[in-house]
Formats: structure tokens, C-alpha cells, sequence
């Protein structure tokens, strides 16, 4: 059965002029769905059409809109995936946008894909990749279609890290491929600051809330390799696995800490 809306109707194929295809104009959203019910909706919402804004892409359609639209196709009190896509639509050749143009959005649904229990109880082995991340403070934080970085860094390695992370040029640690890295010394958290480069997770934001509400200290703030390697403990973070604890980057051991273990309870709460 298609579970795939393209602009409101039933669809899987999209025009070859459209400027998400051709240029990675847009952005995207990539939802948890657990029975039945996007999870972190309004937070999905909020980045997304900050996105379009930042990018100057004019929607043309609202949050209620997606809302009933991914209702028709997500599956009664399944599991699954919700990606919501909006390009700036189609348009002739050249990079200069036409302001005539009516966004594209697609709205479809993923099989849950299942990843080893083991990394939420005994934590993942990360790499660093070699692949850098550029410096654009305009396209910072969102998550816009081009993801050649994240593409080339992935294909480093095989399956015997679960993630790697992201440098951007000036050698500062930014994210992983596909997550947001948290660090803790002593009984603070750091977070990467992110105004330079990288995507500003919807559960890096969920966390930082959790972590406020719990009274430990947070902050967004420079993080370089050296202060990963003398971390007391890491975890990292998306919308669809919640919370992974890290026990090693590459050959440095981590223990998997009771802050650790505290904010992924205080997570499971919300999303599990």
C-alpha cells in the first residue's frame, strides 16, 4: 500500500525540475511514530518551519495541514517512521530562485527499523570521521536536504561503529553522522554550540529541557577532541533512538554514568 502524499495527493513521484532534487533546496523532518502517534510533533513543527524561513521558502500550507495529511497514511498503533520533506518547488535552470514558486511537500511513511537493544543498555562504539563539516552560520542548525557531508562520512566505515563524529574545518567536534553528542564533566553537560555549523536536533532540544527541569547545569559551548577523549562520560542522541550511552571512541573507554542512565529514564519518559 502507498503511504506517500505528494502536495495532498497520492503519490510517489515528484517533478525532475523540482529544486529539491536538483539543488537540495529544502528541508526535511525525519519523526518517530510510536503506535500510531508522531512523537515530539510541535518541536518537528517548530524546526520546520523555522527552516523554510530561514531558507526563504514560503510553505503555503500549515502544520495543521501536515497533521491531517500524515494521519491518512500512518498506520493505527503501528510503529514507524513519519518524514515530512518541503522543497522551494519546481523551477528552470540556474540557482536563482523564482519567487513564484510553490513549495513541494511530501509527506510519507517508513518501517521502524529496528536497531540493537544492546546499544541502549551497553552503550556504542563510535569512530572520528575524516570527513569535515563546513562553516556556513546561515545554514546552521537547519536540517536542509544536502547531506553529502553526512553521505561521505557515513561511507567510512561499515557496521563496527555505531556512529562517528563530525569535525567541522577548524577541528571543533560538532555532531554525529546521523546524532547529537552530549559530554559530561563532572556533573555538567556540554553540548556542542551549533552556530556555525551542524543541525540543532529536535531531542539535543528535548534533553537540554529535560536537564533544566532536573537541575543540572547545560551548556552549548565549544567542544573540541581532546575534551572527548578526557570526558568523564558521553551519550548521543536522535528522535528515533532516544538516547545511546558511548563506552568507547575509537580505542578510549567510557563508563556509562548515573547522569547517563538519569536523562535517558527522564527521555524514555517521553518518547518510549
Amino acid at each position: 500500500m502507498l503511504r506517500c502524499l505528494v502536495n495532498g495527493e497520492k503519490a510517489d513521484q515528484i517533478s525532475i525540475s523540482d529544486r529539491g532534487l536538483n539543488y537540495g533546496d529544502g528541508c526535511f523532518e525525519t519523526i518517530a511514530v510510536k503506535a500510531g502517534t508522531p512523537l515530539l510533533w510541535q518541536r518537528h513543527m517548530d524546526r520546520l518551519f523555522a527552516s523554510c524561513a530561514a531558507l526563504g521558502i514560503s510553505p503555503g500550507f500549515d502544520a495543521q495541514t501536515l497533521e491531517a495529511e500524515a494521519k491518512q497514511i500512518i498506520p493505527s498503533d503501528d510503529d514507524t517512521v513519519l518524514k515530512i520533506v518541503v522543497t522551494r518547488g519546481t523551477g528552470g535552470q540556474g540557482y536563482r530562485p523564482d519567487s513564484a514558486s510553490k513549495a513541494t511537500r511530501i509527506v510519507s511513511v517508513h518501517s521502524w527499523r529496528p536497531r540493537p537493544p544492546e546499544y541502549r543498555t551497553h552503550g556504542v562504539h563510535l569512530r572520528v570521521c575524516d570527513t569535515r563539516l563546513g562553516r556556513n552560520a546561515r545554514l546552521a542548525g537547519i536540517k536542509h536536504l544536502n547531506r553529502l557531508e553526512q553521505v561521505l562520512a557515513r561511507a567510512e566505515w561499515q557496521d563496527e561503529y555505531a556512529e562517528g563524529l563530525m569535525l567541522d574545518t577548524n577541528d571543533q567536534v560538532i555532531e554525529g553522522t546521523m546524532s547529537n553528542v552530549f559530554v559530561q564533566q563532572g556533573e555538567e553537560i556540554i553540548t556542542p554550540a551549533l552556530e556555525k555549523s551542524g543541525v540543532n536536533g529536535v531531542m539535543r532540544a528535548e534533553i537540554m529541557e529535560q536537564l533544566t527541569q532536573m537541575g543540572i547545569g547545560c551548556k552549548q559551548a565549544p567542544v573540541s577532541v581532546d575534551m572527548i577523549y578526557n570526558a568523564d562520560g558521553l551519550f548521543i542522541c536522535n528522535s528515533l533512538i532516544g538516547v545511546w550511552p558511548v563506552v568507547a571512541v575509537e580505542q578510549k573507554n567510557y563508563p556509562i554514568t548515573e547522569l547517563t542512565k538519569q536523562i535517558q529514564h527522564a527521555i524514555d519518559s517521553v518518547i518510549v
